[in-house]
């Protein structure tokens, strides 16, 4: 389950949601829809809405110094060494090999370096939203936003540099033959060791990928947007794959004549 996942764990405590797929062109202003514990992405922000001026800019690369070096908790191996797979994959690396040389492993920690957000001003996004209206012809989205099943990011976390150290039964740390990891994972990701003894392993890309995101979730009624707010870090985790989710939505009872449509 979500609530299991101790990479999910680690950013819920930093106050963002996770990005299964670590990539580059998950930034902020891009639209998600959620389905229980999935986000998708759905596309940019000025693709759903008319702005009466161009949405507000991105600040980017702010040092993130809270996050930066701080370190998940012991993951089992096989959970770990999926996450790792998926990241270095994102950064073109091979991975075909890899489990062997993490065979003496039981538990894995993660720890990313240098860490910097992309954010949105708030209020400004407030006011471009204010004066926006759903661009005609977009039926689904249109649905999605009546429904107030649209979410916006806000802020994103990227990192090129990952530290990986692995642990044995006893929970000592594992020394692995770094040169032997770098012939693994190619060129494009530069190998290290920051422990000096091979212990603690650094994979470093040559884009900065989006690991963690924040988002506000859009109200809308008649049309009009009327607020938004902020969704709860760790109640779901962005997917790797876009595209709208094809779901049921949720009908609640109303006195009145008509009945309101919910997540």
């Amino acid at each position: 389950m979500l609530c299991k996942d101790p990479f999910l764990t680690f950013l819920k405590q930093s106050g963002f949601s996770v990005v299964r797929l670590p990539r580059a062109n998950f930034t902020p202003l891009q639209i998600l829809t959620r389905d229980k514990t999935d986000f998708t992405t759905l596309g940019a922000l000025p693709s759903v809405l008319n702005g009466a001026g161009a949405p507000p800019q991105i600040s980017p690369n702010n040092p993130a110094a809270s996050i930066s070096g701080q370190s998940t908790a012991d993951m089992k191996m096989g959970f770990g060494l999926s996450l790792l797979s998926t990241i270095l994959g994102a950064m073109s690396a091979g991975t075909v090999g890899l489990d062997v040389q993490y065979n003496r492993a039981r538990s894995v920690t993660f720890r990313f370096s240098e860490v910097f957000v992309d954010t949105v001003d708030l209020t400004l996004l407030d006011q471009y939203l204010n004066a926006a209206d759903i661009k005609p012809g977009s039926k689904h989205l249109s649905q999605l936003l009546e429904t107030d099943d649209v979410y916006v990011v806000t802020a994103t976390l990227k990192a090129r540099k990952i530290a990986v150290e692995g642990k044995g039964q006893s929970g000592t740390s594992v020394a692995l033959d770094v040169p032997a990891i770098q012939q693994i994972v190619g060129a494009s990701v530069k190998v290290g060791s920051s422990s000096g003894q091979g212990t603690v392993i650094t994979y470093e890309g040559e884009v900065p990928l989006t690991f963690g995101f924040q988002a506000a979730r859009l109200f809308f009624d008649d049309g009009r947007y009327t607020a938004f707010k902020p969704i709860e870090p760790g109640v779901a985790a962005a997917r790797s794959l876009s595209g709208a989710v094809g779901r049921e939505p949720d009908l609640f009872a109303s006195p009145a004549s008509f009945v309101r449509v919910a997540a």
